[in-house]
């Protein structure tokens, strides 16, 4: 009962999925029915074609052979329509599904979308995606079209001879039966090989984007080791499910043949007897095979169904995931403060990574933020930025032109700019990457984003300037000038709150201060907060914060070494 009422809860969910396609699968549906039923009328036309040839009725015969080109025709017809129509639905509910998953993805919250590798997520996107949709417009249509067509065959069948009728239908469900059984072992493999799949994309990717680590310490051969681990790793879960397959096809063949040998020794015994003519004997072939065909379809597309199964169920998993505060309302203040009181917070119930927080950062001051690795000054960008949810205590922003405050979350992310460690450009153009900060801004505003990050001189010496293409993280671009583009993203967006995580690391201390001043000289000025151990950053903030085992204090410069 368990296993009915998880098939059950998973078909719901596919339903709720899908319910858009709903009609269109339908319409497919039918248009699958309505080809099915041709081949019946095509083996009684076929029957009435060899009486009408054996009896010599030239009429008759004339009549039958244009109904069956007829057929023949629309049959043709319908397989064409039924073609295109398939692959327009399939295409686009495959679109629909992965724009959906990725939604949810995109709407879940942070700290439950890390736990699962980049890898895994794009496999579930792809293969799995994939795996019901085909479930959904070609499995289950082929399917319910093969039932159609096996019932009309057994009817016409019986009326023509009832004991071949139930030789036919005793045989078919045997075929069934015998690949249900190896069910649970399908599905075992399938989860297996998706797994394996998903490790090695995973692997692949970070061995791609750390190739310059892989280099610099020689690691290629042990790279390759580990892909060979993970594709023997593949080899052995897929040669294990095909020897199944194998196993079942040959069972299903057999039964198959046997069918039709039945068929053909007893209608060769009604034709010596006489009790049969060559058109019936014709028709007994075509129905038998329309009777085993589809026990035989049906038998094949149990596995698939068992794939679909699994697929709905990894991703029922991500759909899981808690969502977060989503909404599409933003903030537009000039300026914003932030307060925390009785800030605390750790992962997974263990001991506290921020305990008993207390600060206040008034708006337009410059703030940085000090303490060990490890002390919790990640953790706190991270809740300043709604990604984390505090264990206890208050973090707010406020307006102080309105006295509005609201508690960090979705909503308070539209008052914060973030630049953040490392190099986090995206493939594309230099334009492209800065006006992620702000998509309606100008080319005399983007361009002034850039002065002010101290990038300018050299975008401009660009044979294509701002429409110069850069690789995946910044590729083609040094360290220092990839952070400059990113600070240029971020003050473009013109937010009151500016949070720089190392974000001036990869600078000379006297761009650094020329980039900070740049951000000074902004009207209003930004509430900016640095995380930084860089001196000349430290003695330009107001204010230092230091972070240590969980606690904050207050620091003077004149104290910083």
């Amino acid at each position: 009962m368990a296993i009915i009422r998880k098939i059950i809860h998973q078909f719901s969910w596919i339903l709720n999925q899908i319910k858009s396609s709903l009609f269109p699968v339908f319409i497919l549906i039918i248009i699958g029915a309505i080809n099915s039923l041709t081949a019946v009328f095509i083996a009684l036309t076929t029957k009435k074609l060899f009486d009408s040839a054996q009896y010599g009725r030239l009429e008759a015969l004339a009549q039958s052979g244009m109904i069956i080109i007829g057929i023949v025709l629309i049959q043709t017809i319908l397989q064409s329509i039924y073609t295109i129509y398939s692959a327009r639905i399939t295409t686009g509910l495959s679109n629909n599904l992965r724009s959906k998953l990725l939604d949810k993805l995109m709407k879940s919250q942070w700290l439950d979308f890390t736990k699962y590798h980049s890898g895994d997520l794009l496999t579930h996107m792809t293969s799995d995606v994939d795996a019901v949709t085909s479930g959904v417009t070609s499995v289950i249509p082929n399917m319910i079209s093969l039932i159609i067509s096996l019932f009309a065959s057994i009817i016409v069948l019986f009326i023509f001879d009832p004991m071949l009728a139930l030789f036919a239908f005793l045989l078919g469900p045997a075929t069934v039966i015998f690949t249900r059984l190896f069910g649970r072992k399908l599905k075992e493999y399938y989860l297996r090989i998706q797994e394996t799949e998903s490790g090695f994309r995973g692997f692949v990717q970070e061995c791609l984007k750390n190739i310059h680590i892989i280099k610099t310490f020689r690691l290629e051969q042990d790279s390759f080791k580990s892909i060979y681990a993970f594709q023997n790793s593949r080899m052995k879960w897929v040669v294990k499910r095909s020897r199944i397959s194998a196993i079942s096809s040959s069972v299903l063949s057999l039964c198959f043949w046997a069918g039709f040998l039945l068929a053909l020794f007893w209608g060769s015994v009604r034709l010596s007897k006489g009790t049969a003519t060559f058109g019936t004997i014709t028709v007994f072939l075509q129905l038998v095979s329309q009777v085993q065909g589809p026990f035989t379809s049906l038998a094949y597309s149990i596995p698939q169904l068992i794939v679909m199964h699994a697929s709905s169920g990894r991703l029922m998993k991500l759909y899981e995931m808690k969502d977060e505060n989503y909404t599409e309302e933003r903030l537009s203040w000039k300026a914003a403060g932030i307060v925390s009181a009785n800030l605390g917070f750790c992962y997974n119930s263990e001991s506290a990574v921020l305990n008993g927080i207390n600060f206040h950062i008034r708006p337009g001051e410059f703030t940085a933020i000090v303490g060990a690795s490890g002390e919790g000054k990640t953790t706190l960008v991270r809740l300043l930025l709604s990604l984390l949810k505090p264990s206890e205590g208050q973090l707010a922003f406020y307006n102080p032109d309105t006295d509005e405050k609201f508690d960090a979350d979705v909503i308070t992310r539209s008052l914060a700019s973030y630049v953040p460690q490392g190099n986090t450009l995206f493939s594309g153009t230099i334009s492209e990457n800065v006006l992620l900060g702000n998509k309606t801004a100008s080319e005399e505003e983007l361009i002034n984003a850039l002065k002010m990050a101290c990038i300018w001189d050299f975008v401009d010496s660009l044979p294509e300037k701002t429409n110069t293409k850069v690789g995946e993280n910044g590729y083609g671009l040094s360290e220092g000038q990839a952070q400059r583009i990113s600070i240029a993203r971020a003050l473009l967006s013109r937010k009151p709150v500016l949070i720089l995580d190392e974000a001036t690391s990869a600078l000379d201390s006297d761009t650094e201060l020329e980039v900070l001043n740049a951000i000074a000289s902004i009207k209003p000025i930004p509430t900016c907060i640095i995380i930084t151990h860089r001196k000349a950053a430290l003695e330009f903030c107001s204010r230092v914060l230091s972070l240590e085992n969980g606690y904050v204090s207050e620091i003077k410069n004149s104290n910083i070494e």
